[in-house]
């Protein structure tokens, strides 16, 4: 398979445990924090070897943050915590998600176990409140793949607009700018050198 591909994924993450020992402020009754991320990530995709990471865009503003305070039965066990986050999901009109990624059957459940799955068995003592936060990350992969015309270096004519403004997937942290366009040239280069 050649050339490129567009398609939407949705991603979840947990993100920290807080409680009063590691937070700015006193927690008293135990709660969750979701926000919603918009992020493309382009990936480039050799017929040999492992897929590259070539650059990822993460919208500063988020899509949306909810907050809800839980019943305190949530620091009992995490199979409570998971049945409390189903049952306080944002409303409807806050977690507004775009129509392409109705069809990718992600839904609140699924997002509750991430956060729930998140938290580390040692906090759930039934006496201390904790809160746990996560983004769900909606995004836009392209997937770059490999053919002929990488070999020919006609690659050039098929690579993605440059990302002027990326990060780190890992730390955050931001990247020097390089066209997208030249690490795929040391892709090509580079494998060309393997198999040469």
């Amino acid at each position: 398979m050649a050339g490129r591909e567009m398609f939407p994924v949705v991603e979840c993450y947990g993100t920290e445990v807080l409680t009063s020992e590691n937070s700015e402020t006193e927690i008293s009754v135990p709660f969750y924090r979701v926000r919603g991320r918009s992020f493309t990530r382009t990936i480039f995709r050799p017929t040999v070897g492992f897929d590259l990471l070539l650059g990822q865009v993460r919208d500063e503003a988020p899509m949306y943050e909810f907050s809800p305070y839980l019943p305190l039965d949530a620091l009992e066990n995490r199979e409570k915590l998971h049945q409390c986050i189903l049952e306080y999901p944002p409303p409807e009109n806050i977690r507004v998600i775009p129509d392409h990624f109705n069809d990718l059957g992600w839904n609140w459940y699924h997002t509750a176990t991430v956060l729930s799955n998140y938290v580390h068995d040692v906090v759930f003592n039934n006496i201390t409140p904790f809160a746990v936060e996560g983004d769900e990350a909606f995004g836009t992969v392209i997937l770059m793949r490999q053919d002929n015309r990488w070999h020919r270096e006609s690659w050039r004519l098929n690579a993605p607009e440059p990302m002027l403004s990326r990060e780190c997937t890992i730390c955050g942290d931001p990247l020097t700018y390089t066209p997208i366009d030249y690490l795929l040239g040391l892709q090509e280069s580079n494998m060309r050198d393997i198999f040469t």
